[in-house]
């Protein structure tokens, strides 16, 4: 087991963490996602990276603001995605949870 691999459940625990201490929109949260999101990536695990880092990015929007660096670097991530990458399937039912304002 390469060091990539075992830093997945250590950063799929840090989201549990940073969600129950802190709640699911925090910018922390959106931190561990895109943590994981860039260890995925880094091991060209394109398709499970993907919905991670659109997630943090999300997050960010929502907590942080488009202008904000956190937000520039997620988007610039997606940005630079591989072409040759198309399908991606997100494990989250909605973003509805970001975009109501209450």
């Amino acid at each position: 087991m390469t060091l990539y691999e075992e830093a997945i459940p250590l950063h799929e625990r840090s989201i549990a963490i940073r969600e129950n201490a802190l709640g699911p929109l925090h910018p922390d949260v959106a931190q561990s996602y895109h943590n994981l999101a860039a260890v995925l990536y880094t091991q060209h695990k394109y398709i499970e990276a993907k919905p991670f880092f659109q997630r943090a990015l999300a997050i960010r929007r929502r907590a942080l603001g488009d202008g904000h660096p956190s937000t520039m670097s997620t988007r610039e991530w997606l940005k630079e995605w591989p072409e040759d990458v198309t399908t991606v399937t997100l494990p989250f039912e909605t973003f509805s949870d970001l975009t109501d304002s209450s």
